[in-house]
């Protein structure tokens, strides 16, 4: 019984000293999530709203505007990731959250405008 104790013991504070020797994600990781999120968020909605053209729901008019805008944050967007590949511990920069959020303004003008 005791060595059963033990052994229990021992496999739950190997456990716990697993959990917490795991380290927090480092920096660069944080900062590769935080871009991830703003892309996933900013292409979506850009092809969401390519799609509505497509489709014939949006009026292309719009589409040169939302297209430099989104073709802009792409590039700023990639200077970014490239920054937090050389391990510059940045969250996304301001850039490519402007230039995000230029892209989904625009996005929801065009869906407002007849």
């Amino acid at each position: 019984m005791k060595t059963r104790n033990l052994v229990a013991t021992i496999g739950l504070c190997v456990a716990l000293m697993g959990t917490a020797m795991t380290c927090a994600p480092s920096a660069q990781k944080v900062v590769y999530n935080t871009l991830a999120s703003v892309q996933v968020a900013t292409s979506g909605a850009y092809s969401a709203y390519l799609d509505l053209v497509v489709t014939g729901k949006l009026s292309t008019n719009s589409v040169p505007l939302v297209s430099k805008d989104y073709t802009v944050y792409q590039q700023v967007w990639q200077v970014a990731v490239t920054t937090a590949a050389l391990g510059v511990q940045a969250p996304a920069t301001q850039p490519v959250t402007d230039a995000a959020a230029k892209v989904v303004a625009d996005i929801t003008i065009a869906k407002a405008t007849p």
